[in-house]
């Protein structure tokens, strides 16, 4: 007989208890979207502030804080790239986020908004 034996089976890799309980419930269920949407927009304008700082004030410490969350959010993607063998909604929304930070950022220091 041609049977799979469990044991020898590869480890499927799943999402952190706290990922699964915290963050996928607000992109999952459309119900929690308008809070996930007010959660992303704070983020936004966080990364907005740190990009005019390192544009205007403070290139190394506004640079080293980018490159620290830059790379929370590659290892974000490739997390999901490894669980779902493929980019999905993280992926687009983390990417989301650094194209509207990258804007408010810009815009706020050639505009002295920030």
């Amino acid at each position: 007989m041609n049977t799979i034996d469990p044991n020898n089976a590869p480890d499927q890799v799943q999402w952190p208890p706290w990922f699964k309980n915290w963050v996928l419930p607000y992109v999952e269920e459309s119900l929690l979207w308008p809070i996930f949407f007010a959660v992303w927009i704070h983020f936004v304008m966080a990364l907005g502030v740190m990009m005019a700082m390192t544009i205007r004030d403070q290139p190394l410490l506004g640079g080293a804080v980018l490159f620290v969350i830059l790379s929370g959010t590659v290892r974000a993607i490739w997390f999901e790239w490894q669980v779902r063998g493929r980019p999905g909604m993280i992926a687009v929304l983390l990417i989301l986020t650094w194209i509207c930070g990258a804007l408010t950022g810009y815009w706020g220091a050639a505009y002295n908004l920030i």
